[in-house]
């Protein structure tokens, strides 16, 4: 073992040790699943795995061939797997082998120094940025929501006689309920922010970075509430919030994928929140005109199909 301290080495290995915890799944044992060896995808990720943390150096072409394809063959079959032990078990795999792979590119090295307000934002600058915010979704994991709101332009509120645009407003009267400015059908579309309060009394918010100089656009997850003002609706009794929210959180994955093919770090477009027996799918997303969804900077869409994800939503460059 090298003994020089390198940080992302370190956090790849707390996320190892996470992964090592976990019994295997007893039904996956001699199982292949669309095509995949269970248990020796598993073997093959943690020796390539532990050649990079015994080293100081890359990987080899060899190894980092081997890891590609083990890390594509975990994203496949966590597309099928059902049962939440099973999943959580191949999703912390997969998060191990593509960390390593994404520190065979370096963009852990010598990036530009990054204010705290940088810092807060969902685009992340280098590899272990994007740990960190992985690191930060799995604290929801375990807790179970009890309420979901959306965040929205407050479009009705002047002509109903809310004059102070700066401060929230519930949306409770019947009226309003009857024609939600965020329902499409197939989808929901919110503007802001979706606000998720849990059984311990924390706030946490999916809501969406704006373009910079120094940082692209992305989803974000966030300890905090979306924002001070806007029509607030509580959606938590609508689908597809009440079925999933009948048991905890199992887990929650950002989907990243590389900023440019020129420029390092990472934007989210997806966040996939799993429950027992349902899972929640919210993208940058948004209505055109004719109703139908369509890539967005600023807005988030909730498929109300989970299972349904647009043509235009990539999974074959995740990170």
């Amino acid at each position: 073992m090298c003994g020089m301290h390198d940080p992302v080495r370190d956090e790849v290995r707390g996320l190892q040790q996470n992964h090592i915890d976990r019994a295997f799944p007893p039904r996956l044992r001699g199982e292949v699943t669309n095509g995949v060896d269970m248990v020796m995808v598993d073997a093959d990720i943690a020796g390539c795995v532990q050649a990079w943390l015994d080293s100081s150096a890359n990987l080899d072409a060899a190894r980092i061939g081997i890891l590609r394809t083990c890390r594509d063959d975990v994203e496949r079959v966590l597309a099928i797997l059902t049962d939440p032990l099973e999943r959580d078990y191949y999703a912390r795999l997969w998060e191990v082998a593509n960390a390593v792979l994404q520190a065979q590119r370096g963009w852990h090295a010598a990036s530009a120094l990054v204010s705290p307000q940088e810092e807060k934002r969902g685009f992340a600058h280098d590899q272990r940025a994007l740990l960190k915010r992985r690191a930060a979704a799995r604290l929801l994991v375990g807790q179970r929501i009890v309420r979901v709101a959306y965040v929205n332009i407050d479009y009705r509120g002047w002509d109903l006689g809310y004059r102070d645009q700066s401060s929230r407003r519930a949306i409770t009267d019947s009226a309003e309920w009857s024609s939600p400015t965020w329902e499409v059908g197939a989808f929901h579309h919110v503007d802001f922010g979706i606000e998720l309060t849990t059984d311990r009394e924390e706030t946490w918010a999916i809501t969406w970075d704006t373009p910079n100089p120094v940082g692209g656009e992305s989803l974000r997850l966030q300890r905090d509430p979306v924002s001070q003002s806007g029509a607030v609706w509580d959606v938590t009794a609508r689908e597809p919030w009440s079925t999933c929210l009948s048991s905890p959180v199992r887990d929650v994955s950002l989907r990243y994928h590389p900023w440019s093919d020129d420029s390092p770090g990472f934007w989210c477009t997806r966040i996939s929140m799993f429950f027992d027996d349902a899972r929640a799918e919210l993208l940058l997303g948004d209505r055109d005109q004719a109703g139908a969804l369509t890539p967005s900077a600023d807005n988030i869409a909730v498929l109300m199909d989970a299972g349904s994800l647009p043509p235009w939503e990539r999974t074959d460059d995740l990170m």
